[in-house]
């Protein structure tokens, strides 16, 4: 027995083919569902059908099969499946398409967002019409800016540090999280030099709202994909410094349960209630009082943490507050005692699902 099948698009693209190279001129002239026609190869009986979907395509058939040869309504019933499953296949590519389309469009503006900051920073630090007056002058009159402010070019060159990282985060989540086989490396990291190699970068945002940082020493390893883990806490930590109480304290620990091991975030930072818990890991969620502070994102930084730390075998978990003694209102905005751990499974295998 043999069966052909040929999937064809709108566009006339063929998506699925089983049909010989010699059997062409069947499907072209094929135009109704059923029909017996003697094959031009052998001689032999066949049934064929063809059933167009307007703006999706068609599927063609042709069998040889003993019971489609002899009842059109079973050949026709089998006919229709495929139809039904030519029409899937469309609506599964369009969806496919356009996630993509929505992933490439939000690292697209993302990028330009960024690559815009660097530009304002450098030319808040020697204007623009400074530069383009004297081409013969431009290295004369940069060098003079620089000699007359050297403060604000050490803070200039902080933030651009900041903003080139967050160029290189957001082409890491798109490689990490949608290509088909991300490049991952797994090795052994100090987990103390990770955090404070994140933490530096937003050193002047921490300083500017008066926040004192307690490390806890430690020495600890675990083995991790130091590219993805370094995304997720450039993430948190960009989340920290919008959200954490000024002159508040954030508290950095380590600590290994068994074959666990848990990074905790503990400050005072805006109120999530425990009605939101899950919610704050799902895309485009932004709390109730972070929206009160007028803070709120895009609700992207807590889903990418958990997409990202799931590559290592982790994922972040929010503490409620034991209780609210210490809370705080300011111009109506809620602050609590968060905790967030980062917990990691030290001995189970590692990658994308």
């Amino acid at each position: 027995m043999s069966h052909y099948l040929q999937f064809v698009n709108e566009r006339g693209e063929v998506r699925y083919n089983t049909v010989p190279l010699s059997c062409a001129s069947c499907v072209q002239n094929c135009s109704g569902k059923s029909s017996i026609v003697k094959c031009e190869a052998d001689g032999t009986s066949r049934r064929q059908g063809k059933i167009v979907i307007d703006g999706v395509g068609f599927a063609y058939m042709c069998t040889d099969d003993i019971d489609m040869l002899k009842s059109a309504n079973v050949f026709k019933v089998r006919l229709k499946l495929y139809g039904e499953l030519l029409l899937e296949m469309r609506q599964m590519r369009i969806a496919i398409r356009t996630e993509a389309a929505r992933e490439l469009k939000r690292l697209i503006h993302n990028i330009t967002s960024n690559n815009a900051h660097s530009i304002q920073e450098l030319y808040s630090l020697v204007p623009q019409e400074a530069v383009t007056k004297n081409i013969r002058k431009q290295i004369s009159t940069v060098s003079s800016y620089i000699r007359d402010n050297e403060s604000e070019v050490a803070l200039t060159l902080l933030k651009l540090a900041k903003h080139n990282a967050a160029l290189k985060t957001e082409i890491i989540v798109f490689n990490k999280i949608y290509e088909e086989s991300p490049s991952l490396s797994f090795k052994r990291h100090r987990i103390h030099k990770v955090v404070m190699n994140v933490m530096h970068l937003f050193g002047q945002e921490l300083l500017a709202a008066n926040v004192d940082v307690q490390v806890q020493p430690s020495t600890e390893q675990i083995e991790v994909d130091y590219d993805s883990l370094h995304v997720a806490l450039y993430h948190f930590f960009d989340n920290t410094t919008k959200y954490i109480l000024p002159d508040s304290t954030l508290y950095i620990s380590f600590k290994r349960l068994g074959d666990l091991f848990i990074l905790s975030f503990k400050m005072m930072s805006t109120r999530i209630g425990l009605e939101e818990k899950g919610k704050i890991f799902e895309e485009g969620y932004s709390g109730t009082n972070a929206k009160k502070a007028g803070k709120s994102g895009d609700g992207i930084g807590m889903y990418q943490i958990q997409r990202l730390l799931k590559i290592n075998n982790a994922y972040v978990y929010w503490s409620e507050p034991m209780n609210y003694e210490n809370s705080q209102e300011i111009e109506g905005v809620l602050y609590d005692e968060n905790t967030f751990d980062f917990i990691f499974d030290t001995n189970a295998l590692r990658g994308i699902d």
